[in-house]
């Protein structure tokens, strides 16, 4: 009987075996040119129809082994992709039960000419792909030239300006005392903006961790809402599953004023300041663990008088990635970011004689805390022939500020916290993105009061690819509220990309535009020395459009000579732009009542700018030389459709407010030039330049000109602005290098803004260590 059940469970067994589907593996290696491991690295197996069939991440030596079940042989794609290198894809047709050993090699992604963005469609894209123009800063510009601040690297991008903290591309925005901005900056994807006044929170940018910075030129509001009205700077960090140290040290001082009488220090005024960024990730199991912290320190004694600067900053990242049952990726994480700053500006100088002494010696005292939290969850997984991704990301932001000057204080405080919820679908040549949006704020200001403020947002996206074109469309429905203002309405987009001819790539686009009003325009009230600012809480949204039409042409040969030169025109039309004006707001009639003048948000009608644009950066090898480059020609004509209509009630015209008789837009240059050059040899000795020129700023308020100084300086500044910087270095080794920077080398004495003066020539010698 025994012998009987032992047969039948050996009969049912071998049954059981037989009908399994025979599994086939794939192992092997993954590492880079050098035969360096790349653990960490993604890898992929697709049928045919291009369904994903099983996934996984190697190991610490590269290593990787991938299981699948076939009942015949089979036509199957290997996709392997790793941070900072070109994914490759292997065809290979495998056998059931059979084991096969596949190495593959990664090369890395070239420095000067990134392939890679997703600021252009909330997806992955190559540069010369999109259809719209974006700009990209790589690391190596911003280490090579060692800003104090960012904005110093963002401001030497063809087309763009910074002024006062104030992003302006392609002279879509002006300035407005750091209210307001008209294009959004995102720090890894999520909005980096003070909910009060709506400025960029410039301290808080890591850019020692920096990956890349993509800057998107044109109407972004359908993508990333109300404050991406002139465009997007998204600023990437690097990846926590990377392994690497990075230490800058550096310490230098300020030249003599180009004038002697504005020199009012003895001896010398210095700055120093160090950045420090380490990751490293640890595989656990079948998945792995990794973190990303970094560190900026800057003391800066500063040229204007009491102008000092002191920053603190400290961010990390960690991600825990791993594979789940079947095909589902799964990751988590917390990144996180604090800073402390101790600042002392001024609004307006003494006089022509002492302009970096303030007015009165008014200067406002700021000490502040900011940090944020980013937790976040991501899932991958397939459905037939569909990979999806859905992801929640959040951000707690909180701002605490004490400001002061000899007379008034200023301190603010605000807290908002952000959802969002993206999910995206990829099959064949197609990317569908959808999601949701939504922020809550509150703010407490001396300046404006307490305030509430919410915004609200749903987003489609979708991406085709076909041939040779490129094809991309989305909309944004978005409603705000701000206590009991409310506005809400859709915007759209939609481009298209074609590749003509090898290398050659047509473009056209079209984006609309939408920004509400911030707190600190609508509601603040106060005065900064003798200048006062008044509220303004009957402002309008702006609304508008872009559309450009342009070219990318790639130019040389792989190995000798690989870049891209890019020409587009363009053109920006917007309803109830918002403009800071300076100008006689008070309800007093005495003329000679000081009080009664100052600064105040308005509605200025509609405007045109139209413009063009070329730009061109590349690399350049031969033999132990190196040549690595970036340079572009902006030309803009900012206009004001109705000049002579009153701005509001009882006052005066644009054109009478203005020191420009034209129709030409307020503190906007109709010339831009910017380029750097470094010339590298035998990857030792380097050699590098900037080179920055702005024509003559036509028009501004008429009453700032006649701030005490202002038209004579404007009288003998009237050419424009021409600065050089130039830089040396030496590379002691594969980690260690030394640079020698000197910027403004021709003391070029400059006003960016009616009275304040920019800054002198600066020396700086520079310390890097990378390992």
């Amino acid at each position: 009987m025994h012998k009987k059940y032992f047969s039948l469970v050996i009969f049912l067994l071998a049954n059981m075996l037989c009908g399994q589907t025979p599994s086939t593996s794939i192992f092997g290696t993954v590492s880079n040119p050098e035969q360096d491991a790349l653990p960490g690295a993604t890898v992929e197996m697709f049928n045919e129809e291009g369904k994903l069939l099983t996934a996984g991440i190697t190991g610490e030596k590269g290593e990787y082994r991938l299981t699948t079940q076939i009942a015949a042989a089979r036509n199957l794609k290997l996709v392997v992709s790793f941070i900072g290198y070109e994914r490759q894809t292997v065809e290979v047709r495998l056998l059931p039960d059979q084991l096969r050993n596949i190495n593959v090699v990664l090369l890395p992604t070239q420095a000067m000419l990134p392939g890679v963005v997703v600021s252009a469609s909330r997806t992955e894209q190559r540069a010369e792909e999109t259809t719209v123009s974006v700009s990209i800063v790589a690391p190596n510009l911003v280490e090579n030239k060692n800003p104090t601040d960012i904005q110093q690297t963002v401001d030497q991008v063809p087309g763009v300006h910074v002024n006062d903290g104030q992003i302006n591309i392609r002279s879509g925005s002006g300035w407005s005392y750091g209210a307001g901005t008209r294009v959004i900056t995102l720090v890894d994807d999520l909005p980096l903006i003070s909910p009060d006044a709506n400025q960029v929170l410039w301290p808080l940018i890591p850019f020692e961790s920096l990956e890349q910075i993509e800057i998107v030129k044109g109407a972004s509001s359908a993508l990333y809402g109300s404050s991406a009205m002139n465009g997007v700077m998204n600023v990437r960090t690097r990846s926590p599953f990377t392994k690497q140290t990075y230490v800058n040290q550096y310490a230098g001082f300020y030249g003599a004023p180009p004038r002697e009488s504005l020199k009012w220090w003895d001896g010398r005024q210095y700055f120093s300041g160090a950045q420090l960024s380490h990751s490293n990730y640890y595989n656990l199991g079948r998945g792995k663990l990794g973190y990303l912290v970094g560190a900026n320190f800057l003391n800066d004694d500063g040229y204007q008088w009491q102008g000092i600067d002191e920053r603190r900053r400290m961010h990390w990242k960690t991600a825990y990635l791993t594979p789940l049952q079947g095909d589902r990726i799964l990751e988590i994480g917390v990144n996180g970011n604090y800073s402390f700053r101790n600042s002392a500006e001024a609004l307006i100088w003494q006089s022509p004689e002492q302009a970096l002494i303030a007015l009165d010696s008014s200067v406002t005292n700021t000490q502040g805390t900011t940090y944020f939290i980013d937790p976040y969850i991501s899932l991958q997984y397939t459905d037939g022939n569909i990979q999806h991704t859905d992801k929640i990301q959040v951000r707690y932001l909180s701002i605490d500020n004490i400001a002061a000057d000899e007379v008034n204080r200023f301190d603010n405080a605000s807290t908002s916290t952000l959802l969002q919820y993206q999910h995206q679908a990829k099959w064949n040549k197609v990317v569908l993105t959808a999601g949701l949006f939504g922020l809550v704020a509150d703010t407490r200001s001396q300046i404006f009061g307490n305030q509430s403020t919410s915004n609200q947002a749903f987003f489609l996206q979708g991406d085709i690819s076909e041939g040779r074109w490129n094809l991309s469309a989305g909309a944004r429905y978005e409603s705000f509220r701000v206590n009991d203002i409310e506005e809400a309405r859709p915007v759209f987009r939609f481009g298209a990309n074609y590749q003509a001819a090898p290398f050659s790539n047509l473009y056209v686009s079209y984006g609309q535009g939408f920004r509400f009003p911030s707190i600190a325009e609508l509601y603040t009230q106060t005065n900064v020395g003798m200048v006062n600012i008044f509220p303004s809480e009957n402002l309008r949204p702006e609304f508008g459009h872009t559309a450009e039409l342009g070219i990318k042409q790639g130019i040389g040969k792989r190995g000798v000579l690989e870049s891209r030169i890019e020409l587009s025109v363009f053109g920006m039309w917007f309803d109830d732009m918002i403009e800071f004006s300076f100008g006689r707001w008070g309800e007093g009639t005495d003329p000679f009542d000081f009080s009664n003048f100052g600064f105040r948000s308005l509605n200025i009608g509609a405007v045109r700018i139209l413009g063009t644009e070329i730009n061109w950066a590349g690399v350049a090898k031969f033999s132990a030389h190196e040549l690595q480059f970036l340079a572009g020609y902006t030309f803009t004509d900012p206009r004001v459709l109705n000049p002579d209509e009153p701005l509001i009630e009882g006052s005066g015209s644009y054109r009478q407010l203005s020191s420009d008789t034209s129709d030409i837009l307020k503190y906007r240059y109709r010339h831009l030039v910017k380029a750097d050059v470094q010339y590298i040899f035998k990857n030792r000795f380097r050699l590098g330049g900037s080179i920055r020129y702005n024509d003559f700023m036509q028009a501004m308020d008429e009453l700032f000109v006649n701030i005490v100084g202002v038209r004579s300086v404007r009288e003998r500044l009237n050419a424009g602005d021409f600065f050089v910087d130039l830089r040396a270095g030496y590379n002691f080794s594969e980690t260690l290098s030394v640079n020698l920077i000197v910027d403004n080398v021709f003391n070029r004495e400059a006003m960016p803004r009616p009275a304040l003066l920019g800054m002198p020539r600066r020396y700086m010698l520079q310390l890097q260590l990378r390992i």
